[in-house]
């Protein structure tokens, strides 16, 4: 059984390591998807799959172009603008590959540097806001896309589209993580709801932890109310849970935290990594769900990234699938 993705563990900047980190998770096991596979080389997409990822591989294009326009023009958001077309470039890599849940094929069509598309020049210079219009149309385009996906990995891959592009922030930067996609299985979506309970659990005690310890007035009261929020959430997943017949993971109180971080930016480091794992657990969901509700589990990766720029965190090249 493999990882959801596989990506390589990179230190942060922010003084906390990784390994620290790590003790503020769930079991890992909950990482893992129970039906995921390996996707073969040469995976069968139907005609129209294919256009629709040739579609939207035009887009990224389009979208790495205008990104790359408007950095022309806005020193003061340059860096971040040329990570947005580099992700976005990306983006448009896999989704040209024979099969974008194939390692080996998504890897090598990555690893090619991408050509500027031959979009028609706009009558007037590119903006930061039309840029952003046009990352909303795009995203709204993938959303529609995933919630018709009759496949997980198909609903997944639009799903983590459509929360990219809709994420208007330019600060911070996005990121580029060396991981690929990969083909999943259908699963109970209780199942799905249980891990995502598990690293909201997991969210909840590091930011209890994190209250405690902060004398940043600031990031106190941004914790105060995520805090909240994910409380009011949990209720919602639990009642979702029950109705299934099943029993919500309960709360560990015990969860192991790292020493006390140094300053806040330490702080905020071990909750962005906290919440990035719920952006993945919400992923999950979403990939488990019916078309006919994958609505909101969408809504809710969109949200969840927001969280996760609200802290300073670079936006993740595929959210949901880190």
């Amino acid at each position: 059984m493999g990882l959801w993705s596989r990506r390589q563990v990179i230190g942060t900047a922010l003084g906390m390591s990784a390994l620290a980190l790590a003790g503020c998770a769930p079991d890992p096991k909950a990482r893992k998807h129970r039906g995921e596979k390996e996707a073969p080389g040469g995976r069968q997409l139907t005609p129209q799959v294919r256009n629709d990822l040739s579609a939207g591989a035009h887009k990224e294009n389009q979208l790495a172009d205008l990104a790359t326009a408007v950095a022309g023009a806005d020193a003061a958001n340059r860096a971040k603008l040329n990570a947005l077309a580099a992700a976005h470039r990306r983006h448009a890599a896999v989704l040209g590959a024979d099969d974008p849940f194939d390692a080996q094929a998504a890897t090598k069509a990555s690893s090619t540097p991408a050509k500027a598309s031959s979009s028609p020049t706009p009558d007037e210079s590119p903006t930061l806001d039309s840029l952003r219009r046009t990352r909303r149309e795009t995203a709204a385009w993938y959303r529609t896309h995933a919630v018709s996906a009759d496949d997980p990995s198909l609903a997944l891959l639009w799903a983590s589209l459509s929360v990219f592009a809709g994420n208007s922030s330019t600060a911070p930067a996005a990121r580029l993580d060396d991981i690929w996609l990969v083909q999943i299985d259908e699963e109970p979506v209780v199942d799905a709801q249980q891990v995502l309970l598990s690293h909201i659990n997991a969210m909840l005690g590091g930011l209890e932890w994190g209250l405690g310890q902060t004398t940043d007035a600031t990031l106190h009261e941004w914790g105060s109310q995520r805090r909240e929020q994910l409380r009011t959430l949990r209720t919602s997943i639990h009642e979702q849970v029950r109705d299934a017949s099943a029993t919500p993971t309960p709360f560990n109180p015990a969860y192991s935290m790292p020493g006390r971080p140094a300053n806040p930016a330490a702080t905020r480091a071990m909750w962005a990594q906290l919440q990035e794992n719920v952006i993945s657990a919400a992923g999950r969901v979403t990939a488990a769900t019916q078309s006919r509700k994958r609505a909101d589990a969408v809504k809710l990766m969109a949200d969840e990234l927001t969280h996760l720029g609200e802290l300073g965190a670079a936006t993740p090249t595929w959210p949901g699938w880190v």
